[in-house]
């Protein structure tokens, strides 16, 4: 199957389990369902 971009895949068979951003930091993400990036920069 296709990944989408910026996902964060583990696991036979892959599982997304979360997303990263552009410099691959994963993100968090608030209740309003905005993803910041963990170092601030994202």
């Amino acid at each position: 199957r296709d990944v989408p971009d910026f996902a964060l895949v583990a696991g036979v068979p892959g599982k997304i389990v979360g997303w990263v951003c552009q410099r691959g930091h994963r993100l968090q993400f608030g209740s309003t369902g905005v993803g910041k990036c963990g170092t601030g920069g994202g």
